[in-house]
């Protein structure tokens, strides 16, 4: 027990207050729900406390001594006006999490609808009172609700769900007839297939619908082949699983969809590197590279009105953020002189620099061009185009 209070510090000091807010809401609801008060007498709750707190106060008593801003940034700012507020401009509709919940728990969706129901009320409890079935459906259960009234959304938030109910699903698995097996994957064969038949006679229109100025037709075309090769693998893996499903071949039919599927989805997660030159400076990077050397390290590189996180990591550097604070705001708020104002104070600063870099959205470079400020185009994609001063 007092390693799991040590992985709930862990994941407080990895993903902050959710690490231990998510498990012990989805404790007290598991309780409230099936009364099984037995549990907290074996959690360990005063000597896992004095865990947890040994391993994730030091680090935040530390940060807040030497940053006096932090307390208020970190878990006012980041933790309750991100999930209260819009502030973060990841807002969602309350059904955000369902399409990514329904695509998430493929191939087994089926499965999970047509037993959810038997999964709860015909769940067995351990010799301790324990039931670990009805206690990860409370899991996913509050893990989904909880993000879905959130003020800020993002996809990755419910992927805890899911090794919950793979547990719950897989129980399942071994309890259902052949021929209920095969009835309920028989859907998602069918899906598949039409998917992979979808996207091979029309992978241009789709394409078109995602083309936007910041996202041109090209890589979406070139993606478009590991969305077949995905598709198709998962179709051939749910043909082969359900034939073997109804030759009672189980084991083998299980591991056929589950891996098909894995392996498609690989497939489909690898290919959208096509995209990267709309999602990433990697690619523009090594072009200038490629084309005129390594930048010189000893000279400034400034981010104009916006702020490219993948930037310092592929650059080697840290970047001076111009007129744009954005996320950046409590750091340079602490620390103002590690970037600038406005652009008018990085003109001047530019035109005295002996060499210096500079990255700015396309229509910024035409309206700086357009006052006669001194630039070298160094290369350029849909979304960035990067200078020298010289």
């Amino acid at each position: 027990m007092w390693a799991a209070w040590g992985a709930l510090a862990l994941a407080t000091l990895s993903k902050g207050l959710i690490g231990i807010v998510l498990p012990e809401a989805a404790l007290v609801a598991y309780t409230l729900i099936t009364r099984d008060w037995a549990l907290w007498r074996r959690l360990h709750l005063i000597s896992g406390a004095i865990v947890f707190f040994a391993l994730a106060a030091p680090w935040f008593i530390g940060v807040s001594v030497r940053n006096p801003e932090f307390f208020n940034f970190f878990f006012i700012h980041e933790h309750f006006t991100r999930y209260l507020t819009g502030e973060h401009h990841r807002e969602g509709a309350w059904w955000y999490f369902v399409p990514l919940f329904m695509v998430g728990i493929l191939p087994w969706l089926t499965v999970f609808f047509w037993t959810a129901k038997r999964m709860w009320v015909d769940a067995q409890s351990e010799r301790n009172g324990f039931n670990w079935q009805r206690f990860a459906l409370v899991w996913a259960a509050v893990i989904f609700v909880f993000f879905s009234v959130s003020g800020s959304k993002l996809p990755s938030y419910i992927l805890p769900i899911f090794p919950a109910l793979a547990l719950a699903i897989g129980s399942q698995l071994i309890t259902l007839s052949d021929a209920m097996l095969a009835r309920l994957t028989l859907p998602l064969v069918v899906a598949a297939g039409v998917a992979t038949l979808a996207v091979l006679f029309a992978n241009a229109p789709i394409a078109a619908h995602f083309v936007g100025t910041r996202q041109p037709l090209g890589p979406l075309l070139a993606y478009a082949p590991w969305i077949e090769a995905g598709c198709a693998v998962a179709f051939l893996g749910g043909v082969a699983g359900w034939r073997w499903i109804r030759a009672g071949k189980r084991t083998a039919a299980v591991l056929a969809v589950a891996l098909t599927s894995l392996a498609g989805a690989q497939l489909v997660l690898t290919g959208h590197d096509e995209l990267a030159e709309s999602h990433s400076t990697a690619p523009i990077l090594s072009r200038i590279a490629a084309a005129h050397g390594p930048l010189r390290t000893d000279m400034p590189f400034y981010a104009i009105r916006m702020y490219d996180q993948t930037l310092p990591y592929y650059l080697g550097r840290t970047v001076i953020p111009v007129d744009h604070p954005d996320e950046l705001a409590m750091g340079l708020k602490s620390e103002p002189e590690k970037a600038i104002a406005t652009v008018d104070e990085w003109r001047q600063r530019w035109e005295a620099n002996e060499q210096a870099y500079a990255i700015m959205q396309p229509e910024e470079y035409d309206e700086l061009k357009r006052e006669g400020v001194t630039m070298v185009e160094l290369g350029r994609d849909v979304r960035r185009v990067v200078v020298s001063r010289r």
